[in-house]
């Protein structure tokens, strides 16, 4: 099994990839002219539709002032170097405005640098976790994300096979072996030396 742990670790990645940052907005979107809804309300209507379109247009002003705002203050906690706090507020920015794409493109930003901050510290499932969140986010950062996901991938199956959980490993490896064909040799020979080890088991007990 060693001898699977020293072939699977030999494409650590020697280091992350320089952070991306995360973009502010400077402008209240659409709708801002309703930051203060009461003073719309000079002349109100008696057209309940009218009042129906008024009410949405001052809701929709206020979600997305407070989208900014948890943009804006994800930026800041990225400038801080603070990417795991800022995921959470381009998160909460996505959830009160699902469709805002400044926000969508930061969140994959900030799980981008969560990965590359993994990558130093080899916590592989992490770095898995958030290249594969960066590439939800934003399908631009697919060509970007391949080459160190892969190796991730297969950094992650080497601590699996050291776990004893080759299961696990070879779906890794697959993973791995789907965004860079170089890592399918070592995915077949893995699924043999799994194959192998089941079959030892299975002899074992069968005595």
């Amino acid at each position: 099994m060693s001898g699977w742990v020293s072939l699977l670790s030999a494409v650590f990645l020697a280091a992350a990839a320089a952070p991306l940052l995360a973009q502010q907005a400077v402008d209240k979107g659409p709708g801002s002219t309703f930051n203060n809804p009461q003073q719309q309300q000079q002349k109100p209507s008696e057209d309940p539709a009218a009042q129906d379109e008024l009410k949405r247009k001052v809701e929709e002003a206020e979600n997305h002032n407070k989208a900014v705002a948890a943009n804006n203050k994800g930026v800041e906690l990225q400038k801080d170097g603070k990417n795991a706090e800022a995921v959470e507020a381009f998160r909460e920015a996505l959830t009160v405005e699902p469709g805002y794409e400044l926000a969508r493109q930061n969140l994959a930003a900030a799980h981008y640098n969560v990965a590359g901050e993994a990558v130093k510290q080899k916590k592989w499932a992490i770095a898995v976790e958030n290249f594969e969140s960066a590439r939800t986010y934003d399908k631009g950062m697919r060509e970007r994300t391949t080459s160190p996901l892969a190796a991730s991938y297969n950094n992650l199956a080497a601590e699996q096979v050291d776990a004893k959980r080759l299961d696990d490993a070879v779906a890794s490896m697959e993973k791995a072996a789907e965004l860079d064909s170089k890592y399918t040799p070592e995915l077949e020979k893995l699924k043999a030396y799994r194959d192998s080890v089941a079959a030892q088991q299975k002899g074992g007990k069968s005595k």
